[in-house]
């Protein structure tokens, strides 16, 4: 996930940073929390896209995937 390793290498950067002292306690934690939002919004982005994608594919009972229609055979369901 480029997401993930971009995150990781901006917290190593900032790390370095404030163990060299060009950066206080203060901007520290404000990188880290910047970082955990990020990644917070891109899995509440992914799960809204998934949830999307099953919302619309269920109304329109359609297979996006295998450009399909979505079907049972309902007779045979309720025979068994």
């Amino acid at each position: 996930m480029e997401t993930n390793n971009w995150l990781g290498l901006n917290g190593a950067i900032s790390i370095e940073t404030f163990l060299t002292g060009k950066i206080s306690v203060l901007d520290l934690n404000d990188a880290q929390h910047s970082k955990d939002e990020a990644k917070l919004k891109h899995i509440t982005e992914l799960y809204k896209y998934w949830s999307y994608y099953y919302h619309i594919r269920s109304v329109t009972l359609y297979d996006f995937l295998t450009n399909r229609t979505l079907d049972a055979e309902f007779e045979a369901m309720v025979r068994k």
